[in-house]
């Protein structure tokens, strides 16, 4: 028998009692229909552990025989799944469809991350013993679901064969916060309707809400969280063939490449397949929709269930089944240019022929620059960063509970604050193809122990839209170590590594690049009450005095992965 382990959590860090209510923001929450019951379809309550049994759909081929099974656990519920269900068992597949615990019938209390490991095991346990099964399992979702998967994954279980990630997570943390900054405007809205009961909240309440202080008003939760979300996530046992997934505009697009790149570099590149469209979260329940913010990707773009679904039965068929599938003779990688709007194909991501290329951050007469050429003298500039006022959010990746502030979207109307630095490049001769990383290494100081740096890549188009392309953060107590809390000494010059992500993105000859210096994102991101505090319990906030350094010696830049053709 496949030894099961379950631990009891306690917790002591308030952060963690915010993680515990969130997690299932990612979810899908239609309502569940019970299975049509017959022959070929049927529930089970299966036991996980002595006190509890979950409940499980089981979609069966309708020939009789032995199967490999397609596992997918949920939270959430939704005609979708009996959908994608049926689509396996069609297929020659046993498709497992498993409420987690305390979701939809099945026995116990939800506590989010807690349960989905060692619930998992004892699972995969069941469907091997079962008369219908040949002993293989894969695993399928989206995703809740897909991370209910990868805590499946990273066991090791004999039984496991493949499985299909489509914008799922392996690890909490990153999840949870980007550079040690809580993702607020992704985890408060459904923490308001669902836990909260408040689903009617008008679009003018959101700001004060987003404002509400302090923040752990709005959050209570279980002791059994911390342990599961800080423990270091081991990839090293993932070593089963994985196809992921995702969009540019999918805030858990980040989230993908990174299992992507971690289970890649373990497995080899002929285990995974990677898909990168433009598409936001729920790209599978709109497969007409060519539009995210006020950019067209035109008629190639979507990506519906109906073919998400056909990739993930060839992918099994191949990795489960030992089929010849039409997947062999297709790249590994297949991304979507963004500004090109058409699709690419590689053999590795990024691909082998990225280089990078550098611009640096220069002041020439009080004017801010990006140049290819580093600065030989001394400058400095600086802003105040006032968390009363921060820099707003307008578009980007974020959470598809707000769409009207989801994917590209100009940014022109943020010109004029003093507390954002604009850094614009010359005007471009010859269009240029970001593929790859984005970062910025920032040489600055504050009058505070503790703050914020925010960095923004832009397109400033012909017609003098403000493209936003990427953006990211950094908490500074945590830009030494993002495991533990080191303040910083005010006053002292301090590198920042400020991580934009990855993208594919053509940008225009004709355009301008800009870089866009803050210390606030919000509500993308919750503000740093620059004191020290918390910012989950702080009443309290003060303004920062911040200087960017532009010199010989402390060279701020832009780091970009660019590809030639």
């Amino acid at each position: 028998m496949y030894s099961l382990k379950h631990t009891r959590l306690n917790s002591h860090n308030p952060r963690t009692l915010l993680f515990a209510q969130l997690c299932l923001l990612l979810g899908l929450s239609l309502l569940m229909p019970g299975p049509a019951h017959s022959e070929h379809t049927f529930t089970s309550m299966v036991p996980v552990d002595d006190s509890v049994a979950l409940r499980t759909d089981v979609y069966k081929p309708s020939e009789p025989g032995r199967f490999p099974a397609v596992l997918i656990r949920t939270p959430y519920a939704g005609d979708w799944l009996a959908f994608a269900a049926q689509r396996f068992a069609d297929h020659g597949y046993v498709a497992v469809v498993q409420s987690v615990r305390g979701m939809n019938e099945s026995q116990g209390q939800f506590i989010p991350f807690v349960y989905e490991h060692s619930d998992g095991l004892a699972t995969v346990e069941w469907v091997t013993s079962q008369p219908w099964s040949n002993g293989q399992v894969a695993l399928w979702g989206a995703s809740y679901l897909s991370h209910c998967a990868f805590e499946i994954a990273r066991s090791g279980h004999p039984a496991l064969k493949a499985m299909v990630n489509i914008s799922g997570w392996a690890e909490l943390t990153p999840f949870l916060t980007r550079g040690g900054a809580l993702r607020l405007l992704d985890q408060l809205p459904w923490l308001m309707e669902y836990a909260g009961g408040q689903s009617q909240i008008p679009d003018q309440a959101w700001d004060g809400i987003f404002r509400t202080t302090p923040l752990s008003t709005f959050f209570g939760g279980h002791d059994e969280i911390e342990d599961v979300v800080e423990e270091a996530y081991d990839y090293s046992t993932i070593t089963i063939p994985i196809m992921h997934i995702t969009g540019w505009n999918d805030y858990i697009c980040r989230n993908t490449l990174e299992a992507y790149h971690r289970t890649q570099t373990l497995s080899g590149p002929a285990k995974s397949k990677l898909i990168l469209g433009p598409w936001t979260h729920n790209q599978m329940f709109d497969p007409d929709s060519t539009k995210y913010g006020d950019a067209d990707f035109g008629p190639t773009s979507p990506l519906g269930m109906d073919s998400i679904l056909s990739l993930s039965i060839a992918w099994f068929d191949k990795n489960v089944k030992g089929l010849e599938t039409d997947l062999e003779s297709k790249a590994p990688v297949k991304y979507f240019m963004q500004g090109e709007n058409r699709w690419h194909t590689s053999a590795t991501w990024p691909p082998a022929s990225v280089s990078q290329m550098m611009l640096y951050l220069t002041s020439h007469k009080g004017k801010a620059l990006l140049q290819p050429a580093a600065p030989t003298g001394e400058a400095t500039l600086s802003f105040d960063y006032n968390p009363h006022n921060p820099v707003p959010t307008i578009g980007g990746a974020v959470s598809f509970r707000h769409p009207l502030n989801v994917g590209v979207k100009d940014q022109s109307s943020l010109v004029g604050r003093e507390d954002i630095l604009f850094f614009e490049s010359s005007v471009l001769d010859a269009p240029i193809e970001l593929v790859g990383s984005i970062s910025v290494e920032l040489y600055a100081s504050t009058d505070s122990i503790d703050t914020d740096f925010t960095a923004k890549l832009v397109e400033i188009k012909k017609d003098g839209y403000a493209r936003l392309i990427e953006d990211g953060i950094i908490r500074a107590r945590y830009s030494e170590n993002p495991d533990s809390v080191i303040f910083v000494a005010p006053n002292t010059v301090q590198r920042y590594h400020i991580d934009l992500g990855e993208t594919a993105y053509r940008v225009e000859a004709g355009s301008k690049l800009r870089l866009e210096i803050s210390s606030g994102n919000f509500p993308k991101f919750d503000r740093n009450p620059n004191d020290g505090t918390d910012p989950m319990t702080t009443t309290d906030f003060r303004i920062a005095h911040q200087i960017i350094y532009l010199s010989k010696k402390h060279p701020s830049r832009l780091m970009l992965s660019v590809i030639e053709r």
